[in-house]
């Protein structure tokens, strides 16, 4: 039988970050805009261990089900696998030239995924804190959060409609959205 690597770790890691709800301006931070959000009580949480190797092992029990993405740091490929957001997360802090080796890591949540809540988000920074924390990179949240917003629109493409939201806007001031049921598209005009 196989140990689980956390209860023969030296030192584990642990991280979370909240969802979150917009009271005004839903979508603007994406276009660089400005809105009223409010954290919430539900969160993802991370716990993690450091290997010696190049393997960043992500293993996950989120919606009820597991997942898992093994990713080499030599090479980093996730496509849309559920996980990518912390694939990207990953990715980012490379290209930024951080030293980061491999590690086993479990995600949690107690977050609903896709209602709007923004638990990519939370995936996305409490990855990043985990790394942070397991290697001493020392980043700071305005850090964390900077490079949180470059893995979700920079390395990830068209993530739920969010950079065709961004892209529309900054075209012809026209937004497309997607919802469970398919698109709408609302088209707004500026009244001179």
């Amino acid at each position: 039988y196989s140990v689980c690597p956390f209860v023969m770790a030296k030192r584990f890691y642990q991280a979370s970050a909240p969802g979150r709800i917009c009271l005004v301006g839903e979508h603007c931070d994406y276009a660089k805009g400005m809105s009223i959000a409010l954290p919430l009580s539900q969160k993802v949480t991370i716990k993690g261990i450091q290997r010696q190797d190049h393997l960043v092992s992500f293993v996950s029990s989120l919606d009820d089900a597991f997942y898992r993405l093994d990713l080499s740091l030599d090479h980093l490929s996730f496509g849309d696998h559920l996980l990518r957001y912390s694939g990207a997360a990953v990715q980012v802090l490379r290209e930024k030239g951080y030293t980061i080796n491999g590690a086993d890591i479990f995600i949690t949540s107690d977050l609903p995924l896709k209602k709007g809540l923004s638990s990519s988000a939370a995936v996305t920074v409490a990855t990043i804190k985990i790394f942070s924390d397991m290697y001493s990179l020392g980043l700071l949240p305005e850090e964390i959060a900077e490079l949180a917003y470059i893995a979700e629109h920079d390395i990830l493409v068209s993530v739920d409609g969010k950079e065709e939201f961004t892209k529309r806007v900054n075209e012809d001031f026209s937004f497309t959205k997607v919802f469970n049921e398919g698109y709408h598209t609302i088209k707004a005009e500026i009244l001179v």
